[in-house]
């Protein structure tokens, strides 16, 4: 390894751990690398570096000059999803899902990104169309069943569906606190409270302190046991999820607002910019 490809590592090392600018100006200066493998890696490097720096367009420019060299690459495709989906362009977002579809049919990886962009982008229609295709085609793993299992409820309630996939995201990824959080959420729904609460008190064997999702699980369970006060100051405790400093629309926040207007209560839970921010996807985000 000689002196100029050290640099240009611990230049990628640096990029990738916190958008060093010192980092990105010696990866930009190596963008057009004569070997095709080491531009490519350049590229990864710079939309990560981007990223971490949170300027949206530069990475839209790094993947898509990663997508240009290898049209099936995951790394750019996963770098231009987010780039989209924070310049808040949803419809090219689809297009560039169903183009990296055509060359890697049916791919778990990009299903499933798509889908969890959708969903940050509000699009929940076109976030369950994803997640239903990942189920039909087998391929669909504990995250994506809790994820779509999760997303009905925003979509008209929980369904015996939902509680099927909810239960394989539980079985799939036993004693896991966003899976169990999720099948309460849906016997609640379902009106079986006593259930609820058994899952629930499981969700909460790992001690962390309760969150959002609990505190909205706890007032559905409530509401079962004809309990509206206990309801109404649960819910109240739900505090808006970010994602890039904005209100994630898949939040149980939007659940207890909702539930909170239907029971006719005061003190909805308000924006709040000191709610920690939240990962892609249900899972990460819990």
């Amino acid at each position: 390894l000689d002196a100029a490809h050290a640099r240009l590592a611990a230049a990628a090392l640096a990029a990738f751990a916190d958008g060093d600018p010192g980092g990105v100006e010696i990866l930009t200066a190596a963008r057009d690398a004569r070997e095709p493998a080491a531009r490519r890696a350049v590229l990864v490097a710079l939309a990560q570096a981007h990223r971490n720096g949170d300027r949206p367009e530069a990475v839209l420019s790094a993947a898509d000059a990663l997508l240009a060299e290898a049209p099936a690459s995951h790394e750019g495709f996963a770098a231009k999803a987010w780039a989209l989906r924070r310049l808040g362009r949803g419809a090219d977002l689809s297009r560039a899902a169903e183009a990296m579809l055509a060359r890697l049919p049916d791919d778990a990886e990009v299903l499933a990104l798509a889908s969890s962009s959708r969903l940050l982008l509000g699009d929940r229609d076109g976030a369950a169309r994803g997640f239903r295709r990942l189920v039909e085609t087998g391929r669909a793993t504990p995250v994506v069943y809790n994820d779509g299992a999760w997303l009905e409820l925003f979509r008209g309630g929980a369904s015996a569906e939902a509680l099927a996939w909810a239960r394989r995201a539980v079985e799939g990824a036993p004693g896991d606190h966003a899976a169990l959080n999720t099948l309460a959420a849906v016997y609640a729904e379902l009106g079986r409270p006593a259930e609820a609460r058994d899952v629930f008190l499981r969700s909460l064997d790992d001690g962390r302190p309760l969150e959002g999702s609990d505190w909205f699980v706890a007032g559905r369970i409530a509401e079962g046991f004809a309990l509206p006060e206990a309801a109404r100051a649960a819910y109240a405790r739900v505090q808006p999820d970010l994602v890039d400093g904005a209100e994630d629309p898949s939040g149980a926040h939007v659940l207890a607002r909702r539930r909170l207007a239907l029971l006719g209560g005061k003190g909805a839970p308000a924006s709040s910019a000191g709610s920690p921010p939240r990962g892609e996807g249900r899972s990460g985000k819990r």
